[in-house]
């Protein structure tokens, strides 16, 4: 199983963050890979979710069960998307200070292997995929820093 954590601190308050990422039509404002989304239940706690992804020029439709504890929000895909065996992950807010607040993106995955290939290219997708997760995540989390920013110095 591959990990990888992702933080970035941006202005507004751990609660405020969590509340925006909760909101699964405002996550999708920061990220323009999310071209849909239909929530089924959600009762602030609890969160199930249908939503069409781009990823590499291909549209995946995905389901998505989250689960909000304080100013985390833990989540995972009970049929992973098609290239996995295996997607879960957490978005967690922390304070930073004043006014501003930690979220970190965390994500644990298992790749789906392809019938005969070889160990080492299996290998080198994985590390593939975890550098492009990565600089997702990475661009998402600086998209939302900028919309908190602009929200805060509005304020």
């Amino acid at each position: 199983m591959m990990k990888l954590s992702v933080s970035l601190a941006v202005a507004g308050t751990a609660a405020e963050a969590c509340e925006r990422f909760w909101k699964l039509d405002s996550l999708r404002q920061g990220w323009p890979a999310i071209q849909e989304v239909s929530v089924r239940y959600d009762d602030t706690v609890l969160q199930e979710a249908d939503m069409v992804v781009e990823r590499e020029g291909r549209l995946e439709r995905i389901r998505i069960i989250r689960l909000r504890r304080g100013t985390d929000i833990e989540f995972f895909n009970p049929v992973p998307p098609p290239m996995l065996r295996l997607h879960r992950g957490a978005w967690r807010f922390a304070s930073a200070g004043r006014a501003r607040c930690l979220i970190t993106a965390e994500r644990e995955f298992v790749l789906a292997g392809r019938d005969g290939e070889p160990e080492e290219q299996f290998q080198s997708r994985t590390r593939s995929f975890h550098e492009a997760l990565e600089a997702r995540l990475r661009s998402l989390l600086e998209s939302v820093g900028r919309q908190h920013l602009t929200r805060a110095e509005g304020a």
